[in-house]
């Protein structure tokens, strides 16, 4: 696994799944640019309470910045053969809604935050 931290927007809507002893875990997608300028779609999981309840006050587009590991993935599709794909098990992430995090400068305050455990 690979210690990441991803800055993006929400990519459609964020699902919820309950395990079989009664947890709840929350799945979801993000568009990340990476240093090409090609928008990659990153698979996201995240268990947090606090963390799910921040992400289903987003809608689709919103920007987040999550950290975590990461793992690259073979995807197999029919019309485009092979390409690569990463998957994230978040274990923080920060919104624009997040207090103290000004909307003008979100990004580079959300990756502080993280940075420093909050």
């Amino acid at each position: 696994m690979i210690n990441t931290k991803i800055s993006g927007h929400l990519c459609g809507v964020v699902t919820l799944h309950k395990t079989t002893i009664g947890g709840v875990f929350a799945t979801w997608r993000m568009a990340a640019v990476d240093r090409h300028g090609v928008s990659q779609v990153c698979d996201c999981l995240s268990d947090s309470k606090t963390d799910i309840e921040a992400l289903q006050a987003l809608s689709d587009g919103d920007p987040v910045v999550v950290c975590g590991f990461a793992s690259v993935g073979v995807l197999a599709g029919a019309h485009e053969g092979q390409s690569h794909g990463l998957s994230v098990r978040v274990e923080a992430v920060r919104t624009a809604h997040h207090p103290g995090i000004n909307p003008r400068h979100w990004t580079h305050q959300a990756m502080q935050a993280i940075d420093a455990g909050h």
